[in-house]
């Protein structure tokens, strides 16, 4: 084991010189195995977002335009067609504040449209009570502009 003894006293010293190299190097690897993983973990959620939000909103696989003479026949017809599991009738209403010149609001034209298919996802308070006139639903545009909040 003599013949071993410069080596580990070069060695020690080698180690000594470069020891704050080598915790630099460390720390580094360390945090850039911690960016990769959580970079992972947010690609793997996001990669399921769309299909969590279609599940949780009801939304269509398929939007079909037609006159509003048409609507009960084209319903009908829809809901005749295996797999079909909710159908309903909606138009735009371009209902807005000036600033908001492209803006406007869905309107159920039959039943189902909010509660079955197409469902409104909730970002703070509760959905208006279709009983009373007074209560409205609105985007995060539309609350921004006009400065409403939940339960004004």
């Amino acid at each position: 084991m003599m013949h071993l003894a410069p080596v580990f006293v070069f060695a020690r010293r080698q180690l000594r010189r470069q020891a704050w190299s080598l915790l630099a190097i460390f720390v580094l690897t360390g945090l850039s195995c911690t960016f990769v993983f959580t970079a992972m973990t947010g690609a793997r959620r996001t990669g399921t977002a769309w299909p969590r939000f279609a599940e949780q909103t009801a939304s269509p696989d398929i939007l079909v335009s037609a006159p509003l003479e048409d609507v009960d026949r084209v319903i009908a017809a829809l809901a005749a067609q295996p797999g079909v599991t909710a159908t309903s009738a909606f138009t735009w209403f371009p209902a807005r504040p000036q600033e908001m010149a492209d803006d406007g609001g869905f309107v159920p034209l039959r039943p189902g449209f909010g509660e079955g298919v197409l469902n409104a996802l909730v970002i703070e308070g509760r959905l208006p009570d279709p009983t009373r006139v007074e209560e409205i639903s609105i985007n995060e545009s539309m609350q921004e502009i006009s400065g409403l909040n939940v339960g004004d």
